[in-house]
């Protein structure tokens, strides 16, 4: 159990120490803002449902490369 508080004692640490958690968080804010956007997108084309999410996600996806590969 002891290893176990070690670890997640270091888990916190990266995350504080190495500004991780401030780059993690404006890039799941980004992808959320997008991703409402998509769905407003795909709300006003016409829901589909399935293939609506489906299209939503391929975009998102192909979003994430591109908002990491701008923060290096």
């Amino acid at each position: 159990m002891k290893k176990l508080g070690e670890f997640w004692r270091a888990v916190r640490d990266f995350w504080k120490t190495g500004k991780t958690g401030v780059a993690l968080f404006l890039i799941s804010f980004f992808v959320i803002i997008y991703g409402k956007i998509a769905l407003d997108y795909e709300i006003t084309k016409g829901w589909k449902g399935h293939e609506s999410i489906q299209n939503v996600l391929k975009d998102v996806s192909t979003f994430i490369p591109v908002g990491q590969l701008s923060s290096e």
